[in-house]
């Protein structure tokens, strides 16, 4: 994933400080390659499908093989060995992370002259302050250090506790709300509150939601907008979490437009490797599934809309 941090430092590189994009980074959580409306016309995701048409569609996209390899990567551009990564996903306990001597994208983006905000699952650890999201170079966190998260009350289990955070507080008003919508309410209201910024300083946006990742949950109501062909129960559950990042994306995109923000601003989306064949992703014809280094593991469905005007 390297190569979307390299492309992101280019276009920083290209404009003059007025004239700046916004950078809207989206991460899909488990997404599966064939679980994309260009691999499968049956798949629903109308506003994904627009966005990823009026841009570059990657089909040479490769990621790590899991989670906090592909976000490390992300973030620094560097493949996972150099930075201690190259692992599984860190768990609860685990200490580590980023080692702090690199310098990620946020820190990088803001010398020049960008806002940063992380909204979603950060997964790179916070075994001390210095790892965390608000010490490398994001303005503003709201989401959870952790990953396998209930998504409504947002514990692992009952020994990890309980984790949602606004910057370095834990925020229990999100207790029993599901994380798709509370993530995109609080992109909604980043986005708003640039209506009352008369400096406008262009903004990097990371959205990594924690959908479609285990636990299989999801409000009932995205189920009814899966097709009806779909009759394995856990598939559909899997396709309604995707319809629910769907929407939200979709939300965050009128919310731009509303505020005249749209036309400036390049969206990045991808997934952080293949999807869970385990819980009813779909990689074909890929062979493998997350947590290998077949092509189902690491050839991950990405795109680059960029409705930028001169």
């Amino acid at each position: 994933m390297g190569y979307i941090f390299n492309i992101l430092l280019a276009v920083n590189q290209c404009y003059s400080l007025s004239k700046k994009p916004n950078i809207l980074l989206i991460v899909a959580d488990d997404l599966g390659w064939a679980d994309v409306p260009w691999h499968d016309h049956t798949i629903y995701a109308p506003r994904i499908k627009e966005l990823a048409e009026t841009g570059v569609i990657l089909n040479r996209s490769y990621v790590q093989q899991v989670c906090t390899p592909s976000r490390a990567a992300l973030l620094t551009g560097m493949y996972p060995y150099h930075l201690g990564r190259q692992h599984r996903a860190l768990k609860p306990l685990r200490a580590g992370g980023i080692p702090t001597g690199f310098k990620l994208l946020p820190e990088m983006l803001k010398e020049s002259g960008y806002s940063t905000h992380m909204i979603g699952k950060w997964h790179l650890g916070f075994c001390a302050w210095e790892y965390t999201p608000t010490r490398r170079g994001f303005d503003s966190f709201y989401g959870t250090y952790l990953g396998v998260l209930d998504h409504f009350s947002h514990v692992r289990d009952k020994y990890d506790g309980y984790d949602f955070h606004r910057n370095e507080e834990l925020l229990f008003s999100a207790k029993g709300k599901y994380s798709t919508e509370l993530y995109t309410n609080e992109a909604l209201s980043v986005i708003s509150s640039r209506q009352n910024n008369s400096s406008k300083d262009p903004f990097f946006l990371y959205l990594p939601y924690q959908a479609l990742h285990a636990p299989m949950q999801v409000p009932r109501r995205y189920a009814d907008m899966v097709s009806k062909t779909v009759t394995n129960p856990a598939r559909k559950v899997y396709l309604a979490m995707l319809a629910a990042v769907d929407e939200s994306i979709g939300k965050i995109v009128d919310a731009l437009k509303a505020s005249n923000e749209y036309d400036n601003t390049l969206i990045i989306f991808t997934t952080d490797n293949g999807g869970s064949v385990s819980h009813l992703a779909s990689n074909h014809p890929l062979r493998g599934t997350k947590g290998t280094l077949w092509e189902g593991g690491t050839r991950g469905v990405a795109f680059f809309a960029f409705p930028i005007t001169s």
